[in-house]
């Protein structure tokens, strides 16, 4: 069968948190993710697929060697060859695949005529060349088809096109015979397109591209660019096919001449050709199937075994390699996903996310707390500052990290010490939250305050660490600290005041606390080690405690939070370390859990980040998961999914550093 190349791509990350989402393949600027495979591993009822199209109800239909297949984005149901039923679709090779305006499905047999498959009923109708009937198909060894806006459907053979009327299953036949500049060029019409305005672009055992008008059943034009000197030898492999674009463009593939564009609607003729010093360029002359994506960005398939993504708005193609795709054919869905079929199986890309992309640093210099990155801020002037040995500012324009030091007694007080939160208040002032204390930064005047803990002072930090520190929406700042419970601090005097566990009604369950989050409506939120979530009053210094009722499914359903978000609905999210990701309604006081039961690849998350679609990128300890959240999640039936990314992606590890997850003003995570 047909030979293809071999696809490879690497999902590379780099340092376990320092992720801004970036994929790597043969050419490792390809801007998108991996590619997603689909296989007989999924439930494909054959790894030869041939055609891929989306139908009005969102289902995915795909051709394969063995049968037609209907996926919901979920599972496969395979539409198959029954021999009690004469008309059923047998196993071969097709090479199209349309819906009708009445839901009916299209394709075509290389060797059984074509079919027509009714989704409701489940049926198949067969059409076939009948020797002594001028009303039939003109020829089994059907190449291609397409349906015009009327309804009609036409039909590339070995004999000639061919135009079936579904309504009345009348055949009219177009041959080469008859006035040259009229006629087709050739009957052996290997490959059929149509465009905007109901025209046919026809690869036929001719040289060059046949235009054709459907309404008069005339030629309109030869073309003698695309295909190649002999059309027919290049049907043993694969045809160097015409694609419809968009505004009028024609994307012609050639087998030595790259690819071309011509535009009915300005009659112009563009050209891309391999350039063998820039990289850019496309990736072979040899140009073969060619999608214009909803952006009129270009998906190509070439003979170098890659496809080819061309950005119109920097002019440059990128490359992956993909195996087995001398058959190919690629739509973009209503999601504007892209779907790939291939001989070895089927392949997916949401463009909607784009690369992973990494920094590496030299680390011998450095002791082993201070190797990893664990938070990223950047502030309301743009600099963007990394906790990552020690801290340190990373520039945009050289994708480098230079060392951002506050030199106390000789020594930087980052060093060897880990910043657990970066924060910038109202005033643009800059908080660093680290193991060793509390450090207030003033970056106009360059001035600091470090604020630590001193046993015999109890208006101090009252504790060693601090892990998060918030301005709450009037002004007063809130502190959590590992090991001395809650602080307030009134930054005029330098004092705080601690809230710590004593075992009473009003207090909170644990000395050891995580994180402190205010919601729109000015309640606080504070994660904690074992005690649950709690909700602090922070007029009346109140704390109501929600913990883990095994009981009680509508309880947070584990007791240890890293981090809380809330979503523009009102409801509060909550990472817990053991109980995956929690819903909490405000009004009902009550929880939903979301686990590896629903699809999350770890139940110990660390770290959260809202990219601009919604979605929830989180931070495990088995990798990191984009979650699309449920319109409603209290409602059984709301749609949610999770995508998994971990070590068999291509992640160096799959273990998540805690807080090290961002978004900044970009929308990059």
């Amino acid at each position: 069968m047909k030979t293809r190349f071999l696809f490879k791509t690497i999902f590379k990350g780099c340092l376990c948190a320092a992720i801004v989402l970036k994929s790597m393949a043969q050419d490792k600027s390809f801007p998108f993710p991996p590619f997603e495979k689909l296989s007989t591993r999924q439930g494909l009822s054959d790894n030869e697929v041939y055609q891929v199209i989306q139908d009005k109800m969102g289902f995915i239909w795909v051709l394969t060697y063995n049968g037609l297949n209907r996926y919901d984005g979920y599972s496969f149901k395979t539409y198959d060859y029954n021999p009690i039923d004469s008309n059923s679709i047998t196993a071969g090779y097709f090479y199209s695949l349309e819906q009708d305006a009445r839901g009916l499905l299209w394709m075509n047999s290389l060797t059984h005529g074509i079919y027509s498959f009714n989704p409701v009923t489940g049926l198949f109708n067969n059409y076939r060349h009948e020797p002594n009937n001028a009303n039939s198909l003109a020829d089994d060894q059907a190449t291609q088809l397409v349906i015009d806006k009327k309804g009609n459907i036409w039909i590339g053979t070995m004999n000639g096109l061919d135009k079936l009327e579904p309504a009345t299953k009348q055949f009219t036949h177009f041959t080469a015979h008859g006035k040259r500049n009229e006629v087709i060029s050739n009957n052996k019409v290997f490959s059929i397109s149509i465009d905007e305005d109901d025209n046919l672009w026809l690869v036929t055992g001719s040289p060059g591209i046949d235009y054709f008008n459907t309404r008069t059943g005339k030629l309109i034009r030869h073309f003698d660019i695309g295909s190649s000197n002999d059309p027919a030898d290049d049907w043993q492999n694969h045809l160097y096919e015409v694609c419809a674009g968009k505004n009028g463009n024609m994307w012609i593939g050639s087998k030595d001449h790259g690819l071309y564009c011509y535009n009915t609607r300005t009659g112009s003729i563009t050209n891309f050709q391999h350039k063998k010093d820039d990289p850019y360029s496309i990736a072979d002359n040899g140009v073969y199937k060619t999608l214009e994506d909803h952006l009129g960005n270009l998906w190509v398939a070439t003979d170098a075994g890659t496809i080819d993504f061309y950005e119109k708005s920097s002019g440059k193609f990128y490359h992956r390699t993909v195996s087995a795709i001398s058959s190919v054919d690629m739509i973009e869905d209503q999601s504007q996903k892209i779907w790939i079929t291939t001989l070895n199986g089927m392949y997916a890309c949401d463009t909607r996310f784009k690369k992973i992309n990494s920094i590496l640093l030299d680390v011998s210099n450095y002791s082993f707390i201070d190797q990893s990155p664990f938070y990223f801020f950047r502030t309301s002037k743009g600099t963007m500052y990394v906790s990552y040995q020690g801290v340190r500012k990373f520039d945009e324009s050289t994708k480098t990290l230079a060392p951002f030091e506050i030199i106390i007694n000789g020594k930087n007080i980052f060093e060897n010490n880990i910043t657990w939160k970066i924060y910038e208040d109202r005033k643009g002032n800059l908080w660093f939250a680290t193991i060793r204390g509390l450090l207030f930064y003033e970056p106009l005047k360059k001035q600091y305050k470090w604020y630590q803990h001193n046993e015999a002072d109890n208006t101090s930090l009252s504790a060693y660490s601090c892990t998060d520190i918030l301005e709450d929406s009037k002004g007063r700042y809130w502190i959590t600290t590992w090991g001395g419970g809650f602080n307030s601090l009134d930054p005029v005097t330098g004092t705080f005041k601690a809230f710590k566990a004593d075992g009473s009604s009003n207090s909170i369950g644990t000395n050891n606390l995580s994180c402190v989050f205010e919601d729109s409506k000015g309640r606080l939120y504070i994660g904690s080690d074992g005690g649950g979530m709690l909700q602090f009053d922070s007029d009346n210094l109140i704390f109501n405690a929600y913990r883990h009722n095994a009981g009680d499914l509508s309880s947070i359903s584990c007791d240890i939070v890293s981090s809380i978000k809330e979503s523009k609905s009102g409801i509060i999210w909550i990472c817990t370390l053991g109980g995956g990701i929690n819903s909490f309604d405000p009004v009902t006081k009550k929880f939903r859990a979301f686990t590896t039961k629903d699809g999350l690849c770890s139940n110990s998350l660390v770290s959260i980040a809202e990219d601009k679609n919604g979605n929830y990128w989180l931070g495990t300890l088995k990798g990191f998961s984009r979650f699309s959240v449920p319109g409603n999640p209290f409602d059984p039936g709301s749609i949610f999914s999770f995508r998994n990314y971990d070590i068999n992606d291509g992640l160096p590890e799959n273990k998540m550093n805690f807080n090290a997850a961002y978004k900044d003003a970009g929308g990059r995570i």
